[in-house]
This record gives C-alpha cells, sequence and structure tokens, in this order.
C-alpha cells in the first residue's frame, strides 16, 4: 500500500561568490530533492519554502533583491531582512539583532 508523507525543516546550502551560480546550485539541489522524494512518496511544501543569502557586503544585497529560484513550480525569492527556522530567527546581514532582543526582553522569537 504506497503512502505519502510529507518533509519539514530541509535546508540547501550554497556557498560561494557569485549569486548567480549559487541559485543555479540551489535548483539543481531542488531539483535532486523533487526526484528524491518521487522515489520515496515524499511531498516538500514548496510554497513555504523561503530563501535567505548570508553576506554582510552590499555588493551582494542589489544581486539578492534580483535573484530568483525556481523550486518546483514555485519562483523563490531570497529574503530580503530574516527568516526562521526551528524557533531561531536568521537575518541576512549576520548581525542576529532579533535574537538578541528576544533573549533580552525574553519574548522567545
Amino acid at each position: 500500500m504506497p503512502a505519502l508523507s510529507f518533509l519539514d525543516g530541509v535546508i540547501w546550502l550554497a556557498v560561494g561568490e557569485d549569486v548567480g551560480l549559487l541559485v543555479r546550485t540551489l535548483e539543481r539541489y531542488a531539483r535532486w530533492s523533487e526526484r528524491w522524494a518521487k522515489d520515496n512518496a515524499v511531498e516538500f511544501e514548496t510554497s513555504k519554502t523561503e530563501a535567505i543569502l548570508f553576506s554582510r557586503k552590499r555588493k551582494h544585497w542589489k544581486k539578492r533583491a534580483e535573484a530568483r529560484i525556481r523550486v518546483g513550480e514555485h519562483i523563490i525569492q531570497f529574503s530580503k531582512e530574516e527568516t526562521r527556522w526551528l524557533g531561531i530567527w536568521l537575518d541576512s546581514s549576520l548581525k542576529q539583532r532579533r535574537n538578541v532582543r528576544s533573549a533580552s526582553t525574553g519574548e522567545g522569537g
């Protein structure tokens, strides 16, 4: 009896200086993941997919805003500021202001 499962909390990590190359690498990871999911009766909720580009270099900020990542039928843009993953706020400039503020006020994110 075939069953269908959903997967949550997957990370694709690409490291480099060229935003275009990073996008192509992430799209390759997405295609590989989709094939794996199909072979293993698993589905990703691609509408919930988020991307973040970590960089303190301003030259990457404009490229980040223009870049698009295709994940299945969805087009994903890099988050401008921050994204939440497993209860931790990750900000694109690597300053972690939200986590420091949450810890100091006790708000817990």
